[in-house]
């Protein structure tokens, strides 16, 4: 399966106001955007509800930027060129995630809160996500799965 976007042309730039744009025409307010190194995170309220969503970014060391598929070096400015356009890919597809999940809102498939929960960000300051994730071994799936309906007796 290819890549989303993996040939874009579209600027990373483009896609965080882009981003912005659908979360403002849906009514989030006060959106930032974040970047440092290899991640980055857009950030917005809506109702009241503080959401941040992680963007991991490609290293620019990484074997994929710096390496053919031959295992041969490539030149310093092909690797910057195969980096930044993986970033340019990586924002599109935040995009995408972003649209899917408010039009399921929209169109009454889903809950805000149901799209959005793993990305609420608790008193803390870390995401449902990231609060639960590292424990799910813990939480075990015994006990998720008895929430499940059972189609046999429901």
């Amino acid at each position: 399966m290819s890549r989303y976007a993996k040939n874009t042309k579209v600027e990373s730039r483009k896609s965080v106001e882009d981003i912005e744009k659908e979360l403002s025409r849906f009514g989030a307010t006060g959106f930032m955007y974040a970047r440092k190194e290899n991640r980055a995170a857009i950030a917005f309220e809506y109702d009241k509800r503080s959401i941040r969503m992680n963007l991991p970014l490609p290293g620019k060391d990484e074997y994929q930027f710096k390496y053919t598929l031959t295992g041969q070096e490539t030149v310093p400015n092909i690797q910057t060129k195969k980096w930044k356009q993986a970033i340019k890919q990586k924002w599109r597809a935040l995009l995408l995630l972003v649209k899917a999940k408010l039009v399921g809102v929209e169109d009454g498939i889903s809950t805000f809160e149901t799209e959005f929960l793993p990305y609420l960000v608790t008193e803390n300051g870390k995401t449902i996500a990231e609060e639960i994730v590292p424990n799910l071994d813990k939480i075990g799936s015994q006990n998720i799965m008895r929430f499940l309906p059972n189609p046999q007796t429901d």
